[in-house]
């Protein structure tokens, strides 16, 4: 699935594991769009996610998240405001 996260557009009939982001292609990897996934979902609900939150939805090691947030951070994917979560578009 490629994901286009400039103004939200998703084509599901594109190549597995990229992303594009401001015209810039990355590959991530699978939990980096779990993690996605799950900020994108709360954004269209308008709910809040915290880093904490998203490490109890997902059971794994803190360690883990927070190095996948910064790496999304890093990419312009993301943004983590005060603890709270929000895609960037």
């Amino acid at each position: 699935m490629q994901l286009i996260l400039f103004r939200y557009y998703e084509d599901l009939d594109t190549t597995v594991g990229k992303m594009i982001i401001s015209e810039k292609i990355f590959n991530y990897n699978e939990l980096e769009k779990i993690i996605y996934e799950l900020i994108k979902n709360a954004d269209l609900l308008a709910e809040s996610l915290s880093v904490d939150n998203l490490i109890m939805k997902t059971k794994l090691d803190s360690a883990k998240i927070n190095s996948t947030l910064t790496i999304l951070e890093l990419n312009g994917a993301i943004q983590n405001e005060n603890g709270f979560l929000k895609l960037l578009s």
